[in-house]
């Protein structure tokens, strides 16, 4: 069954948890920009860590569950102690942040020697989608987003998806090896990565490197 603000991104990570931790009980994981329902946050709980943290930015954000500890703060500067966590979460966050080195450094910063950190990144850059998404936010500045959610808001694309892209004040683009240059310029070494499975475009080169990239890295 699916969690509340599930989407696609978030299943492939509870796949990943599942082949990558089977006996997660004592380690800490921290979930980065967590957001509204904090699904990451849940699915590491389900999967059965008994240590999950969250931090976002959004004073609106909550993680329902009392195991669970949410902190508002910044991804640029997280309030956790040096290589505290065994695993880093933050994905679909790096790009709208308005210096993202800073938050890969960070996400170094507070995992554990030998932890694993793991990333999603828009990896468009220079591809015919990345022309889609700019006219996108070309006419996102002609139509108001409260509009566009009042048409359009309930359905899942558009909520998820296109309004990401359209309406968030910075969005930010890689192609993968733009990608590994930054990871390493902070100190994480990339274990692999892979274009999210719901990316059907990929197939036919239209979205570059991804139209959403995972990243897990080791510290």
């Amino acid at each position: 069954m699916a969690h509340l603000g599930e989407t696609p991104t978030n299943l492939s990570f509870r796949k990943w948890l599942t082949s990558s931790f089977p006996s997660p009980k004592s380690l800490r994981v921290l979930d980065v920009g967590c957001g509204v329902h904090g699904v990451n946050a849940r699915a590491c709980i389900k999967h059965g860590f008994t240590q999950v943290s969250a931090v976002d930015n959004n004073p609106d954000a909550i993680v329902a569950g009392a195991d669970i500890r949410c902190t508002f703060g910044s991804a640029m500067s997280l309030p956790f102690d040096d290589h505290f966590f065994d695993l880093t979460v933050c994905t679909g966050v790096v790009h709208h942040t308005s210096d993202p080195q800073k938050v890969f450094n960070e996400l170094r910063r507070v995992t554990k020697i030998g932890g694993k950190v793991y990333i999603s990144l828009y990896a468009f850059r220079d591809s015919p989608f990345e022309y889609i998404v700019r006219s996108w936010r070309y006419l996102g500045r002609l139509f108001p987003y409260r509009w566009a959610h009042a048409l359009l808001g309930r359905v899942a694309v558009f909520n998820n998806f296109i309004f990401d892209h359209t309406y968030v004040p910075i969005l930010l683009l890689y192609s993968a090896e733009e990608a590994h240059g930054a990871l390493k310029s902070s100190g994480l070494a990339l274990e692999a990565d892979w274009v999210e499975e719901f990316d059907v475009l990929h197939r036919f080169r239209l979205t570059g490197d991804g139209l959403l990239r995972v990243f897990v890295c080791t510290v």
